[in-house]
């Protein structure tokens, strides 16, 4: 499994440490988040202001280290995660224009780390709808979906049961054939 978190607690965090290294791969470094006891710090380029933190990575953004302010103490936890960014795509390609690798790498990278960030249950980006940090559902529940699928049906997240079920009523035929919903 991908490796999206780093965790610093008790005599790692002595109140005079600000820089703590890191193992994970990211794209840009505003993806790197960090948290202090459950509180989100915020991210700035440059000098950190109290509660902010910077990221300082490698060239191949495989590493690093962020620059905290201000320096967490051994009675607190803080955790550095990766929470990349899915709204936008990082490259849009339009008829006409040069299809580059580089777009089309850092397009699956980005689906690509955020199913890592799904998977790992100490990444806090996947939250149920009670708005608890842990993970609301793990992949053997998704293995457990898929053992109930029947052909054509869907899988979906249910969030009230907080687990992914097979749905054998809403079909691709259904919806492409227009059947009753």
């Amino acid at each position: 499994m991908a490796v999206t978190t780093k965790t610093y607690s008790g005599a790692q965090l002595n109140g005079v440490t600000t820089d703590f290294p890191f193992a994970i791969q990211f794209i840009r470094d505003e993806d790197i988040k960090v948290r202090v006891n459950g509180t989100d710090l915020t991210y700035r380029d440059g000098t950190p202001g109290n509660n902010e933190y910077t990221v300082t990575s490698n060239s191949a953004k495989t590493a690093g280290s962020v620059n905290v302010n201000p320096a967490p103490t051994n009675t607190q936890t803080l955790l550095i995660y990766r929470q990349s960014d899915i709204n936008t795509a990082l490259s849009t390609f339009t008829p006409g224009s040069t299809i580059r690798a580089v777009d089309l790498n850092n397009n699956t990278r980005q689906t690509l780390f955020f199913a890592q960030e799904a998977e790992d249950v100490n990444n806090p980006i996947i939250s149920n709808s009670s708005g608890s940090s842990s993970s609301s559902f793990s992949i053997s529940d998704l293995n457990s979906a898929f053992a109930s699928k029947v052909d054509g049906s869907l899988i979906y997240f249910d969030n009230t049961a907080s687990t992914f079920k097979a749905d054998n009523t809403t079909t691709k035929t259904n919806i492409v054939d227009g059947g009753n919903f």
